[in-house]
């Protein structure tokens, strides 16, 4: 009902209010806030060093596409979990691990390994099934049973992205679904690359072309039905601020609930974005109390 779904966007808007109280949380509470998903290479010292001081809501260190030596960014990846566990800051950060993809012979199982005692959780590229989330289910379970004196830590997470092969966006829906999945992301550079695309964006307006606009559709679609946190992706251009921030405004009025970054000025842009106004907060109150008046039941009338 219209009731129903105003009372749902209240309580986002009073989520997005508040910053996350832990750094942990089961991949199927979606009360962190996952508004910014920063990428951090990882093997760049500079980069980790100052990463925590950024503000993201979650930071992707990548061990993916910014990594050329993969041994050398294991390792660093590794000595920068150990080394900001107790950090003030990373209790108020969810930190991911990138790894390269399970189809691949890039020894992603290694990937797992370096992050596996220090990272929340880790996100998936070119993930296709969800048989893949599966298997990476029951290698992190079997991982997670080895840890006899630490059994209270939560489970790890996962985020796929789920669009960067066409058997990927045909598969979305399963996705999203699967186990350990706090959210999901999409992506069309790889996409295109796959797709033979001579490009992703109209030339004059800068708007996706269709066929990745339909991407960032169904990754829409398929969090909300699977109950999961929808990401948007990527906009690359990091030096134009403006430009992000109509994309990040777009995304918001889709549904979204978070933007991938790659800028420092990206995250604060997207909090900007994303962060409810004060008329929007005496709104969301006003509906909220008018709905616990009735109990939750039958029709109402906010503001004529």
């Amino acid at each position: 009902t219209v009731a129903s779904y105003q009372k749902y966007r209240c309580q986002q808007l009073f989520k997005l209010n508040c910053r996350p109280l832990s750094t942990f949380a089961s991949a199927c509470d979606n009360a962190r806030l996952r508004r910014s998903v920063h990428f951090v290479p990882g093997d760049n010292d500079k980069f980790l060093s100052k990463c925590l001081d950024v503000g993201a809501d979650t930071i992707v260190l990548d061990l993916e596409d910014s990594v050329k030596d993969k041994i050398v960014g294991r390792d660093k990846v590794n000595a920068f979990l150990s080394a900001t566990k107790n950090e003030p800051e990373r209790r108020q950060t969810e930190v991911l691990v990138r790894i390269n993809p399970v189809s691949s012979d890039e020894s992603w199982q290694e990937d797992i390994e370096s992050g596996f005692e220090g990272a929340d959780g880790f996100m998936i590229p070119k993930v296709e099934t969800k048989q893949e989330l599966i298997m990476l289910d029951e290698l992190l379970s079997e991982m997670e049973g080895k840890m006899v004196f630490n059994k209270n830590i939560p489970p790890k997470v996962l985020l796929p992205i789920a669009t960067e092969t066409p058997t990927a966006v045909l598969n979305i829906a399963d996705i999203a679904k699967g186990p350990r999945v706090c959210a999901i992301t999409w992506g069309c550079e790889d996409l295109s690359a796959e797709l033979g695309s001579y490009d992703t964006r109209e030339e004059d307006s800068g708007k996706y072309l269709h066929v990745f606009r339909h991407c960032q559709n169904m990754c829409l679609l398929a969090a909300k039905a699977a109950g999961v946190q929808a990401i948007d992706g990527i906009f690359q251009d990091i030096r134009n601020v403006d430009g992000f921030e109509a994309e990040a405004r777009e995304a918001k009025i889709m549904g979204f609930d978070g933007k991938l970054t790659l800028h420092p000025e990206q995250v604060s842009a997207i909090h900007r974005v994303l962060a409810p106004t004060a008329e929007e907060l005496s709104e969301a109150r006003e509906v909220v109390s008018i709905w616990e008046r009735k109990e939750g039941t039958g029709s109402m009338e906010v503001r004529g």
